[in-house]
């Protein structure tokens, strides 16, 4: 039965040797507001758009025959995309659907890119058709639990920063 439960842990988790193949493996250094930054710079092939995931390593899977180490289970914690790229170390955004996972990221965590996908063939720009705009957004705010009735920008809390401030049909909320 352990035998089994400890297959059906590695397929769950991920195996470090299988997930790897390929593929260079860093860390997190750093977090800061919306921006992570990894070790992972144009030395090791980081390239800007490129997705990665964040991990954890939770102890090592074993053969439970030959005792042969098979890699180490992980836990994935969020995915981001990479956005800027320097010599040593890369800027990255996590992904919306992973956006509020942002304060569980934390400097040591490991970090896997992804294989770069082959550039798509390029293809000429669509003429934008009457009212319709042929540009994709660069960044999308996770999705928020309100219907706006109103919005304003001001100082709400008296700290020299703009503040976001929403209305809804039964409240007031600022996001400082």
């Amino acid at each position: 039965m352990s035998f089994h439960l400890s297959i059906l842990c590695a397929v769950w988790l991920g195996v470090s040797a299988a997930a790897a193949a390929g593929t260079a493996a860093g860390y997190v250094v750093k977090t800061d507001s919306d921006t992570v930054y990894l070790d992972q710079g144009e030395g090791s092939g980081a390239r800007a758009g490129q997705e990665f995931t964040i991990f954890v390593t939770k102890g090592e899977l074993q053969h439970p025959v030959t005792g042969e180490s098979l890699g180490f289970l992980e836990n994935p914690v969020a995915q981001g995309r990479i956005y800027q790229v320097l010599p040593k170390y890369s800027l990255g955004r996590l992904l919306a659907s992973d956006f509020a996972k942002l304060r569980d990221v934390k400097p040591g965590q490991r970090v896997r890119l992804k294989a770069a996908a082959a550039a798509p063939p390029p293809t000429a720009p669509a003429a934008a058709s009457s009212g319709e705009s042929s540009r994709q957004p660069v960044w999308r705010s996770p999705a928020l639990d309100l219907e706006a009735v109103g919005l304003t920008l001001a100082d709400v809390d008296g700290d020299a920063k703009t503040d976001i401030v929403l209305a809804d049909s039964s409240r007031v909320i600022a996001y400082p």
